[in-house]
């Protein structure tokens, strides 16, 4: 005893120490996957392994991770179904549907846990209380019928399978229900031994799907067993005509001729299957063994002999021919039988028993269609008798439903059409024809029959719902919901007409979904809704439809998002669809509030991250159009922190960055981008741009070739021209002049300079040479411009000279401040020191932008020996590109101390009238070569009569290094 119970203490412990490792190994599993990769392990588990066990425990750890997630609860009720504990599933599973009434996977699930407890009709009330959720769904419906089954409640069940099949007539899954319900009912139906109603249950089946072997096996077997030999044959023929390959058919074929003494016809099929099978060993007994018995019958079988000897006398004998009929029928002899007959029928034609044995004769051979012409016969003789013409219909019923399993669709309507002339409301003979014609797709035929018919029952209402039905068949989907709409307010009670108006409505906003008339697909989804305020498709239909149309509809969807929160507070899609139309109505911060919350909940959902990333985007273009840039950073910032890779987040997040001048944070960034999209473009030039904005030109330049790598374009490789100037630093000039005077000898001047650049400053040393006849005029200048901050900057040169051409001392300086608006001052002064005078000139300019044009005019007063002159220049440039090539001209008055060429006779020029024109051109190359070429004609007058005319062409060349 206590070796047992120290066994038992054992085992427990190890099992539950079992239970604890395998508990901890399924947290370690969860905490290590995203919740979409958890799912996907769960269901591998069930659907794939089936270690139900183990899906337990993985289900069990997410629910707790994930407390709010109800997809983790149902899968943990649908493993502990599986796993067959019933009690802890129907716990989980009622958690599910207590925190989400409107799972609807959880009430197949809650149904398939009471039906494994054996408690159908609890099963039961789960699928009705899905229903009234979900009235459409095709699940819930189809699970219905087995549940109506096997609670024993055979009428509604049989209601409900005839509902079912109409309702899904073309969904598999619904036929498949619908047959497994017939073939049980049928399976039932055999065990007691009531062969007639399985065989009623089968051609049920046949109806839908004539081809159905199985069914076909069934009948057949059941009409062997009730002993109806011509019945049975009748069935098999129909088996034959659907697998004539059949051998169990064929030799069946061969046994039910045997019995019915039809030897020649078994020998036919019996030869055709020994040419099929010529080795079959049980084939060839039977062909001798059916020959000897063939030869016996042929010998001595002569039933009628006796009745024969008196008809060879008095051949219309009543007696003998009864007698002889009599005989054939109780023996199932229907051929010899119908022989009789027709002989008794040529001399007693109006007999009417004669007629009714024929008829019956008929019908048991399943001639419907000949013993029904008999039935029209009789009940003509007697059209006020009930009974006669309930036999005529019976019999043209029976005989359109043999030819429609035939799939002789056409005769079998034309019979039908027959039983609606004599009886213009027989429901079920318009049902077949309508289903005929609406398999066949010939709609208008359908809706003229139920026309027909209705013009005899206006308000029957089941005739109304069907033609509603073929409406929708037809694709009339408009026109149905028209006519339900009338109904429904005809008959206010009846529900059928308000599910099928609800079902119409949304065929119809489908369709035109379909067909792109988005704005019209809202009438029908309004009207859904109108009848159905929680229908969830209308309310996703219309909600996309206003999401669509723009902000005019943006108030209207966000109403309607409200109304589906309502009645489905925990959805996920209407929760993103509400904060899609609050961001669509500039209510940025309540929409990010509601994606955040989403983002909370499901981490790991990428339409919910892709939701809470564009409305974060959208509230940071808000702030940026409203000017408040920090707001706008903050908000692209964390964009980034949920999608490092967003490229609009990083594009917005370093331009804002660089535009505020905080060029170390841009290129942390952009470097960022770079990581994720290493050969883009875009954010390539920004990574130079910021390089170049911190004057880091060599890893811009870096950075620049490789744009012109990737895109071996002109814009790229002139960028990658424009960040390698900005390294030079060092350039040489060579410039030449060469002036004409009327009709003197040429002067020309040569200068060869050298400048060195330094931040913004810059320092030239420049060199002056002039020929003449007098001597070589040599001239230094050093000249500056130096910036002192943003705005102002100064302009110095000093030269010397030989006195041989130029000035022996020349100084200027002027003073530049850039105001708003493109506008730019100059004030300065220049001192010339000649052979026999000195001048002094003040100088003052303005200067202005438009557009590509710069416009300046500088002025100057210049005093020399006592006397004031005064001298002007008028400016005016067209720039090209990046002001760097432009046209320029230039019109003058007086004789300024700046003009180059001319300021070595300025003494001599200063009294006389003088006025200038010149044009040039300027060009940069690469941003490192410049040429400049202009033109000049001055225009001096030396007295009343004379006027002296110079030709200025000046040239330069520059290179920085």
């Amino acid at each position: 005893m206590g070796r047992n119970l120290f066994l038992i203490i054992l085992v427990t412990a190890s099992a539950l120490f079992a239970n604890n490792i395998s508990a901890q190994m399924a947290a370690d599993v969860v905490n290590k996957l995203s919740s979409t990769d958890v799912i996907n392990e769960i269901k591998k588990e069930i659907d794939v392994n089936h270690n139900y066990a183990r899906a337990v425990e993985l289900s069990k750890a997410a629910a707790a991770k994930y407390p709010t997630d109800m997809d983790f609860q149902f899968l943990l009720g649908r493993s502990y179904l599986l796993a067959k504990d019933y009690n802890n599933a129907e716990t989980a599973i009622g958690n599910v549907i207590k925190k989400a009434k409107n799972y609807k996977d959880a009430y197949i699930t809650a149904a398939n846990i009471q039906v494994g407890k054996n408690r159908p009709d609890i099963a039961l009330v789960f699928v009705e209380s899905g229903l009234q959720l979900f009235p459409d769904d095709k699940d819930l419906n189809i699970k219905k019928l087995p549940l109506l089954q096997q609670g024993n409640d055979g009428v509604k069940a049989e209601q409900y399978a005839d509902h079912l099949i109409n309702y899904y007539r073309n969904d598999k899954d619904a036929v498949d229900a619908y047959f497994d319900y017939r073939s049980t009912i049928a399976g039932n139906f055999l065990q007691q031994k009531n062969y007639e109603q399985a065989i009623i249950q089968y051609q049920k089946i046949l109806e839908i799907d004539p081809q159905n072997d199985a069914a076909v096996k069934q009948i057949i077997d059941a009409e062997m067993k009730t002993g109806d030999v011509e019945g049975s044959l009748k069935e098999l023929n129909k088996g034959i005509a659907i697998t004539p390959d059949s051998y169990e058919y064929q030799l069946k074929k061969i046994l039910l001729l045997q019995e019915l003494k039809r030897y020649p016809e078994a020998l036919d099929v019996l030869q055709a299957m020994i040419k099929t099978h010529p080795n079959d060993s049980k084939l060839r007994q039977l062909n001798v063994d059916l020959r000897l018995e063939a030869g016996r019958y042929f010998r001595n079988a002569d039933p009628y002999a006796q009745y024969q000897s008196v008809l060879d006398i008095s051949p219309s004998n009543k007696e003998a021919l009864n007698n002889a009929i009599n005989y054939a029928i109780s023996h199932r002899m229907y051929d010899d039988a119908i022989v009789w007959l027709n002989k008794a029928l040529k001399y007693y034609s109006n007999d009417a028993a004669l007629l009714q044995k024929k008829m019956s004769v008929l019908q048991s051979m399943q001639k419907y269609g000949e013993a029904a012409v008999i039935a029209r016969q009789l009940w003509s003789r007697a059209p006020n008798n009930a009974a006669a013409k309930n036999m005529y219909i019976e019999l043209t019923f029976q005989n359109a439903r043999a030819l429609t399993s035939e799939l002789q669709y056409d005769s079998a309507l034309y019979y039908y059409n027959s039983i609606l002339i004599a009886d213009p409301n027989n429901a079920q003979a318009l049902n077949a024809s309508v289903n005929i014609l609406a398999s066949q797709k010939n709609y208008t035929e359908a809706l003229n029959a139920l026309d027909k018919t209705l013009a005899f029952s206006p308000n029957n209402q089941a005739l109304l719902l069907k033609k509603a039905s073929v409406l929708m068949d037809d694709e009339q989907y408009e026109a149905s919901a028209l006519m339900l709409e009338d109904l429904i307010k005809k008959y206010p009670d009846n529900k059928k007409f308000v599910n099928a108006y609800i079902d119409a409505n949304l065929a119809h906003a489908r369709q035109l979904m379909q067909a792109e008339e988005i704005d019209a697909a809202e009438e029908p989804y309004a009207k859904v809704l109108d009848a159905q305020p929680n229908n969830m498709e209308a309310l996703n239909g219309i909600i996309n439809v206003e999401l669509t149309q723009g902000k005019g509809k943006s108030q209207t969807a966000l109403d309607h998002t409200n109304q589906a929160l309502k009645y489905y507070p925990s959805s996920r899609d209407f929760l993103i669809k509400k904060a899609a139309a609050l961001s669509a109505l500039g209510k940025y911060n309540e929409a990010v509030a509601i994606s955040d919350s989403l983002m909370k909940r499901y981490p790991y959902n990428a339409k919910v991250k892709d939701l809470y990333i564009e409305q974060i985007l959208a509230s940071a273009k808000s702030y940026r159009d409203a000017g408040n840039d920090t707001m706008a950073l903050q908000q692209y910032r964390k964009a980034l922190f949920t999608r490092p890779s967003d490229s609009l987040a990083l594009v917005n997040t370093i331009n804002l960055l660089n535009s505020g001048k905080q060029y170390d944070s841009a290129l942390v960034v952009a470097n960022t981008a770079l990581q994720y999209y290493p050969s883009n473009v875009d954010f390539l030039r920004k990574r130079a741009s910021i390089l170049d904005s911190k004057q880091e030109y060599a890893e811009a330049i870096v950075t620049a070739d490789s744009i012109a790598r990737i895109k071996p374009d002109m814009y790229s490789q002139d960028y990658a021209a424009y960040l390698r100037s900005k390294t030079f630093r060092n350039q040489i000039g060579l410039m030449y002049l060469t002036s004409h005077i009327d009709s003197m000898q040429a002067a020309n001047i040569a200068s060869l300079q050298y400048t060195r650049y330094s931040g913004q400053n810059s320092y030239t040393a420049r060199v002056n040479f002039a020929g003449r006849s007098v001597g070589t005029g040599l001239q230094l200048e050093l000249e500056s411009y130096l910036h002192h901050t943003s705005k102002w900057y100064s302009f110095i040169n000093v030269a010397a000279a030989n006195e041989v051409v130029f000035p022996k001392f020349r100084v200027a300086y002027s003073l530049f401040h850039n105001f708003s608006n493109g506008w730019e001052g100059e004030i300065g002064g220049r001192y010339l020191n000649l052979d026999s005078i000195s001048t002094v000139s003040a100088v003052a300019s303005v200067a202005k932008y438009f557009g590509d044009f710069w416009i300046n005019l500088r002025g100057y007063g210049i005093s020399a020996e006592s006397n004031f002159y005064q001298a002007a220049t008028l400016t005016a440039r067209q720039y090209m590109n990046d002001k760097t090539t432009f046209l320029f001209a230039v019109l003058g008055f007086g004789n300024s101390p700046d003009e180059f060429t001319r300021n070595y006779q300025l003494t001599n020029n200063l009294g006389q009238t003088t006025y200038s024109i010149g044009a040039g051109f300027q060009k940069t190359f690469s941003y490192r070569n410049t040429f400049s070429i202009n033109g000049t004609w001055y225009n001096q007058k030396i007295n009343e009569k004379k006027y002296r005319n110079q030709y200025d062409i000046y040239l330069s060349f520059y290179r920085k290094f």
